[in-house]
């Protein structure tokens, strides 16, 4: 599961752009840019990921981009 606690500082607008839903295990929904960057776990390494470049077996450690 996913917690989030961190208050968000700053936000940008950059005009309308499609969106990726991704469900997660307790049934939240986030909606994504394609370049929104998540911290994911991917073969045994942390690393950030733009949505678009995400691959199934990745496993998500933050929404956040920072």
């Amino acid at each position: 599961p996913v917690t989030i606690s961190e208050v968000v500082y700053e936000c940008y607008y950059n005009g309308a752009k499609p969106v990726t839903e991704i469900e997660f295990e307790d049934g939240t929904v986030y909606r994504f840019t394609d370049n929104h960057k998540l911290l994911v776990n991917r073969m045994g390494e942390r690393v950030w990921v733009e949505v678009k470049d995400l691959v199934e077996d990745d496993d998500i450690v933050s929404v956040n981009d920072k």
